[in-house]
């Protein structure tokens, strides 16, 4: 994609559940500019992760019951591997909340 000649050669990963673990995990590969990780799972090895790793932005909701404390440790471990994060977690949201579906998540 990069490579494209309509591309300024800036590329970034975004993803949404379980794509936004995916984006955190390529966020430490090379040729990624920034990476938006949407109430992804945290993998197990994140300080390994996010050796190297783009600027991440990441979203994640207080009421997501399954990734609760994720936005923590997130820009915790970002700070120890010297990574430039902007994490929000907000309060009222469940998981899912970027979705456009009028039923929320369970979760």
């Amino acid at each position: 994609m990069a490579a494209d000649p309509s591309c300024t050669g800036t590329v970034g990963a975004i993803g949404y559940g379980m794509g936004g673990g995916f984006a955190l995990v390529l966020a430490g590969q090379p040729g990624w500019s920034a990476s938006s990780v949407n109430y992804g799972i945290l993998p197990k090895n994140l300080d390994e992760v996010l050796g190297g790793a783009c600027p991440i932005v990441g979203s994640f909701g207080g009421r997501d019951k399954g990734l609760r404390g994720a936005a923590g440790k997130l820009t915790e471990a970002a700070a120890a591997a010297g990574v430039t994060v902007d994490v929000h977690e907000y309060a009222q949201a469940r998981h899912g909340f970027i979705n456009r579906i009028t039923t929320a998540s369970p979760r």
